[in-house]
C-alpha cells in the first residue's frame, strides 16, 4: 500500500487465495472466485456480511496497479490502493 505500509494483502494468482491485513493485523483471510481477463487478476470473496474484492493489474512486468477493500455489512473497513507492484515483498503476523 503506498499510502499506509500496514495495510497489506496477500494473494495467489492460482487459487484465489488471500490473506488481508490492515493497520498489521490479519483481518480476513479465504480462498475468493478467481477472475484472470488477460493481465486483469480478480478475487472476490463474500462470507456471511463480509466481502472482500481484490484486483490487480499485472501488466508491463508487474508494475501495474491494484486495489482491494474489505467491507462489513456494506460498511468499508479498509481499503488498499497500489501504483506501483513492482517488487513488493510484504510480510503481516
Amino acid at each position: 500500500d503506498d499510502a499506509n505500509p500496514g495495510n497489506v494483502v496477500l494473494f495467489n494468482t492460482n487459487t484465489g487465495e488471500f490473506r488481508y491485513c490492515c493497520s498489521g493485523v490479519v483481518v480476513a483471510s479465504g480462498v475468493g472466485a478467481l477472475t484472470v481477463r488477460g493481465c486483469i487478476i480478480t478475487i472476490d470473496s463474500r462470507k456471511g456480511d463480509r466481502r472482500v474484492m481484490i484486483t490487480a493489474d499485472t501488466t508491463a512486468e508487474g508494475v501495474g496497479r491494484g486495489t482491494a477493500f474489505i467491507e462489513r455489512a456494506g460498511a468499508l473497513l479498509c481499503q488498499i490502493s497500489d501504483h506501483s507492484m513492482a517488487g513488493n515483498a510484504c510480510t503481516c503476523n
